[in-house]
């Protein structure tokens, strides 16, 4: 089973980055999350990281992947209402490509 490390929220829990192996260590892009075979592959990057963010160590977690069905419950706080959300297109767009006039998908 695949594992990916996560950044969660403090406030909602609910997911602000995924570790994709950059220098810089986060993505906001779902699909650029790096994935580990096993758990124990993981824990010595999330580790790494949580020496790296000592503030953030308790949200930063080895979790499953999340199914695109999923994404948008993990990264949406709930709202109550709100039961399901649907993504309109088969790919997300960052509002930073709409100000260009075309998406980076």
């Amino acid at each position: 089973m695949p594992y990916c490390i996560t950044l969660r929220s403090r406030t909602d829990r609910s997911i602000t980055a995924w570790h994709d192996g950059s220098k810089s260590g986060w993505s906001t892009d779902h699909e650029r999350q790096k994935l580990f075979d096993k758990k124990r592959d993981a824990k010595p990057v999330r580790h790494q990281l949580r020496k790296l963010c000592p503030r953030n160590a308790n949200v930063i977690n080895i979790e499953p992947p999340i199914l695109r069905s999923e994404l948008a419950r993990a990264i949406l706080p709930d709202f109550g209402e709100v039961k399901e959300f649907l993504l309109p297109s088969t790919r997300l767009r960052t509002p930073a490509a709409s100000w260009m006039g075309r998406p980076l998908c």
